[in-house]
């Protein structure tokens, strides 16, 4: 795993980027707060410059792979910053034991999204036309324009990866989050919208959520400022 582990202070922050990012996802701010903290920034298999996995890869993979990584450099007492897919492996984490003094979930993903009845259409239609694909009856073009542009991105071992991961609903993981948990949102996020936020904060007993007005899913890179005095206040012993 490829990863930076610098700066000083007695605490480490780890932060966990989101699908497709990396390190420099992270990296402005793991750079203003290196001088008060130890910050390890990483890239999750198959991501940046860390190998692809040689299978499919569930949440559960990448969290083992963050705790070994952290047991291998002997950080025992932590605080973690995640977004998005990152808040999936940090849920994760805190459900395996992980001792996370404090959590910063990010637009996160981990809860499974609202059903809709035009929804549940372009499933059925998805699964009638793979079907037809598979007797060769239609050419596979025809799926070329069904998923999300994150999966049209990718191929081999990271394709099954992404649709394994998405698949999972970590509501039951996030009500064993025991630690101090705070929930920063884009009040005009669409990638994971706002009641998700708010099922999270049902699930984590010990949470608060914190809504950016005016921003997305990357709230934390659009209001950069507001997010450092977040992070500051937050994990201000």
């Amino acid at each position: 795993m490829n990863y930076e582990y610098y700066g000083s202070g007695p605490k480490t922050i780890v932060f966990l980027h989101g699908w497709g990012g990396g390190i420099s996802s992270f990296k402005g701010v793991a750079d203003v707060l290196q001088d008060r903290y130890k910050v390890l920034n990483l890239d999750f298999a198959g991501f940046g410059e860390s190998q692809p996995p040689d299978r499919p890869y569930s949440v559960e993979d990448y969290a083992k792979d963050v705790l070994e990584l952290l047991n291998n450099l002997h950080i025992q007492d932590y605080y973690v910053v995640a977004h998005s897919f990152g808040g999936r492996v940090a849920i994760k984490m805190c459900a395996m034991g992980a001792c996370i003094s404090k959590l910063v979930l990010v637009d996160s993903a981990g809860i499974k999204p609202r059903f809709s009845f035009v929804k549940w259409i372009k499933i059925r239609w998805y699964k009638l036309i793979k079907f037809l694909v598979k007797l060769r009856i239609l050419s596979i073009k025809h799926l070329d324009k069904y998923g999300s542009i994150d999966y049209k991105k990718l191929n081999g071992v990271m394709r099954d990866t992404f649709v394994k991961v998405v698949s999972e609903d970590l509501s039951a993981d996030a009500k064993k989050v025991k630690c101090e948990t705070l929930l920063v949102w884009g009040e005009k996020d669409k990638d994971t919208p706002l009641y998700m936020a708010k099922k999270l904060n049902q699930c984590i007993k010990n949470s608060v959520i914190i809504t950016i007005k005016g921003v997305g899913h990357f709230s934390y890179l659009q209001k950069p400022r507001l997010f450092l005095n977040i992070l500051t206040e937050v994990f201000k012993e």
